[in-house]
């Protein structure tokens, strides 16, 4: 992975055109099947469940507020930190590099979806630029509830009204359906082991999980060091090049095993 590609001016072109590029490959299925035993173990370590239907309970805690967990575990720190990944992310937002947060979206069988929203809602973050890669632990499909973008999207921001009560917990409020048309939607369908980037901005959503297994699946934030982190509880870990402007506290990556 050391050899991963930066991004060739076409693919800089299209994301800056669809706010979104991929899918891209990290691993092979198989590689990942290998992997998925401790990327599991991280979100249920006592081993309660075989990752069907109960996971939920011991998985959903990590979505709602695990935006941290790199910063213990070297394990998933590397995965973030690999260069299939980081160099196409320097292509977009340059070589000196933060990585900012992970946070787990496990997707149990018979969750609801997810509405149309734009990731920078929330985000306590000056300017708001980053580029985010969501990596498949499992494959994901319609089915399971794969990750729909709507390409262009980025380039307006859509007013917010409140969920229905279809939608999964913890999304009060989603992006007005009435403000644009998801005619254009792309399926992000990805194989064990894919990922995609996207940016702030795109809108995005998942639909209901209609089959019998999990879909889980690791989101990375990476943002550049002139961007300043206004949450006084979060941290960044600089994973390439340097910072010129000491706008936030830098930690070093947990230690190697």
């Amino acid at each position: 992975m050391e050899n991963a590609p930066f991004l060739s001016a076409g693919e800089l072109e299209r994301f800056h055109l669809n706010g979104f590029l991929g899918p891209y490959t990290l691993c092979s299925p198989g590689e990942m099947a290998a992997l998925r035993p401790a990327i599991v173990g991280l979100l249920d370590p006592e081993n309660r469940t075989s990752g069907l239907p109960g996971m939920i309970s011991a998985l959903n805690p990590y979505m709602r507020g695990g935006f941290g967990r790199h910063h213990q575990n070297r394990f998933l720190f590397d995965l973030a930190n690999a260069a299939a990944i980081t160099r196409r992310v320097s292509g977009i937002l340059g070589e000196d590099l933060l990585l900012w947060r992970t946070m787990f979206f496990p997707k149990p069988a018979g969750e609801k979806s997810i509405p149309w929203h734009q990731d920078f809602d929330g985000w306590e973050i000056e300017p708001m630029l980053v580029t985010s890669c969501w990596l498949a632990i499992h494959d994901t499909t319609p089915e399971n509830g794969c990750i729909e973008v709507l390409p262009g999207s980025h380039r307006k921001l859509y007013p917010l009204i409140p969920s229905s009560p279809d939608v999964m917990d913890g999304f009060a409020q989603m992006s007005d359906p009435d403000t644009f048309d998801d005619g254009n939607r792309v399926s992000m369908e990805l194989k064990a082991g894919q990922f995609f980037l996207f940016n702030e901005r795109v809108l995005h959503r998942s639909g209901t999980n209609t089959t019998d297994s999990m879909r889980l699946g690791l989101a990375m934030r990476y943002i550049p060091p002139l961007v300043r982190i206004l949450d006084p509880g979060d941290r960044a870990i600089l994973l390439n090049g340097t910072d010129k402007f000491h706008f936030n506290e830098l930690v070093n990556p947990p230690p190697a095993a």
